[in-house]
């Protein structure tokens, strides 16, 4: 079985439990995800600061989970909202969201592989988040994702932490699922091979930490 149908069928079986990092836990295991996976809801905060006015825009998600950005974006004014993922009880969770808040109409969701995406126009925005912690070659998906981009990339790279990375690459051994790790040489060096000459990398600190990635697509630094 290939990685990428790994990742399909460890993410269609955790799909609810995912999601339920969102909402849906006691308070309890709310801090106890806010404390160990904070990156999830700081990577979050980043993507909708870096984004702006997204009022109109065409916004496009790979792997878009639970849709939660999806959803958030198309209630900031997106015009259309694309959310690609290879699972699909992912993508069931996904379109629920958007059906209880009234943004469906905005919303459309695929159960793909971004591989096989080809999009009629390019996107204003473009986000994958939490996507390169199972990628073994990360360049040639920055380089499909920028070319489906004429304005903001972002993107969170996982770092390596000596206490949670073992323990998590492990856990996710068990169940067949693969996890790549990234420095911020690693990081820049992707940058650079996929010519992105203006972006930004920002260090989540803290446990489950990762490298936040902002780039400006077809434009020249200042």
């Amino acid at each position: 079985m290939s990685e990428i149908a790994d990742v399909q069928r460890y993410f269609r079986e955790q799909a609810a439990q995912f999601d339920s990092i969102y909402e849906g836990k006691g308070p309890v295991l709310r801090w106890l995800d806010r404390k160990f996976r904070a990156s999830i809801f700081v990577r979050y905060a980043l993507t909708f600061e870096h984004a702006g006015d997204v009022t109109g825009k065409r916004v496009l998600d790979i792997g878009c989970g639970s849709g939660r950005y999806c959803v958030e974006f198309a209630q900031r004014g997106a015009a259309e909202v694309v959310g690609v993922d290879l699972s699909d009880n992912m993508i069931a969770l996904a379109r629920r969201e958007a059906e209880r808040l009234q943004v469906a109409d905005r919303c459309h969701f695929l159960v793909d592989d971004f591989n096989h995406y080809r999009p009629d126009e390019p996107f204003d925005v473009v986000i994958a988040m939490g996507v390169f912690d199972y990628l073994r070659e990360p360049e040639p998906w920055v380089e499909r994702m920028v070319g489906v981009c004429r304005g903001r990339w972002m993107a969170s790279f996982p770092k390596w932490d000596l206490l949670r990375a073992p323990l998590r690459r492990w856990r996710y051994r068990l169940r067949n699922c693969p996890v790549y790790y990234y420095t911020d040489e690693r990081v820049v060096q992707i940058m650079r091979a996929c010519h992105l000459a203006q972006y930004v990398i920002k260090d989540i600190p803290g446990r489950g930490q990762d490298w936040f990635v902002c780039a400006e697509v077809g434009r020249t630094p200042a």
